[in-house]
C-alpha cells in the first residue's frame, strides 16, 4: 500500500494497516476486539487537525504515529432529521 493510499482511508483502518506494517500482533488484535467500542469515540482538535480518539492515540506504550488518527481531511459530521414536513 502507498503512502498516499494509506491517507486516503479511515482512521480505524490506518491504524490496522499499521500493526500489520509493524509486526504488531497483540496490539492487532486488541484493537481488533474493541472494535466496535472504539468506533464511537470522539475527536480531538489538537493545533489546527482532527484526531481519532483512540485509547492508542499518543500513548506512550503503544508509540503509533498521530497520521494513523489524522481525521482532519473527513471531519465527522452526525445529523439527525427530528422533523419532516
Amino acid at each position: 500500500m502507498t503512502e498516499g493510499v494509506f491517507q486516503q482511508i479511515p482512521p480505524p483502518d490506518r491504524l490496522l494497516i499499521h500493526l500489520l506494517r509493524t509486526d504488531r500482533y497483540d496490539d492487532l488484535m486488541t484493537v481488533a476486539r474493541h472494535a466496535k467500542e472504539d468506533a464511537g469515540r470522539g475527536y480531538l482538535v489538537d493545533k489546527g487537525r482532527v484526531y481519532w480518539c483512540h485509547p492508542f492515540f499518543r500513548a506512550p506504550a503503544r508509540a503509533v504515529p498521530d497520521d494513523c488518527f489524522d481525521a482532519t481531511d473527513r471531519p465527522p459530521v452526525h445529523t439527525e432529521l427530528t422533523e419532516a414536513a
